[in-house]
């Protein structure tokens, strides 16, 4: 088991069914109770997250979020525009 600043590791074995156990510590960091569903996915550079329906959705709306700060775009100004630019064009044709 290591730990670096907040990060906290440890190795596990991959039974030959497949299955693999979390060491306490490391389900204790992530905030993994017994019983509690993991939604595991693989990034796209090999890294596998696992992290519970909770911790998934805070981190897609932050994602969201942050996207959103990035795009200073507003979705209901561009609609209003659209619409101002159909109603222009139903008036002078």
């Amino acid at each position: 088991m290591s730990s670096t600043g907040d990060a906290v590791s440890a190795e596990a074995t991959v039974t030959a069914q497949g299955r693999l156990a979390i060491p306490q510590k490391v389900r204790e960091a992530a905030g993994f109770e017994a019983g509690v569903k993991v939604h595991l996915s693989v990034e796209s550079d090999g890294v596998l997250r696992l992290e519970t329906r909770t911790q998934k959705a805070r981190r897609l709306r932050d994602t969201l979020a942050q996207q959103m700060d990035e795009d200073d775009t507003s979705l209901a100004d561009e609609l209003a525009e659209d619409r101002r630019a159909a109603a222009e064009q139903e008036g002078g044709g």
